[in-house]
């Protein structure tokens, strides 16, 4: 299995490869970027109950890496094991740097973990 992640700061063009590569890669595995399947389901919460605070980068940064760390987890899980050819759009590289800048070293080691798969790193960059 080869693992193909897309890399970048916002806004770099990463979702935009991400949907032109689906064109081109019709039989390759593609993973979601867990951040944001995060988000679409805390702002989904709070659409059905008002009173719900979501879990937020910008807000309970703390929280919300952990939701994205156990999201990371399951769609990396749910790669099918005969996929020979997986693009994502992020991975826990990008939760290692993110941990980092905002200053979460407690969960460093629990992504760390996750890092010792082969694969090809791609980093767009403006």
């Amino acid at each position: 299995m080869r693992k193909i992640i897309l890399s970048g700061g916002p806004s770099t063009g990463k979702t935009t490869t991400f949907e032109l590569l689906k064109e081109a890669y019709k039989d390759a595995f593609f993973v979601e970027e867990a951040a944001e399947i995060v988000i679409k389901r805390e702002l989904a919460k709070q659409e059905k109950n008002p009173d719900y605070e979501p879990i937020m980068p910008v807000t309970k940064f703390r929280k919300f890496a952990q939701l994205v760390i156990e999201q990371q987890l399951a769609s990396e899980e749910a790669i099918p094991n005969d996929a020979e050819l997986v693009f994502l759009d992020r991975s826990f590289i990008d939760n290692l740097g993110y941990l980092a800048i905002n200053g979460v070293p407690e969960l460093v080691p629990e992504v760390h973990n996750h890092t010792r798969d082969s694969w090809i790193y791609i980093s767009l960059l403006l």
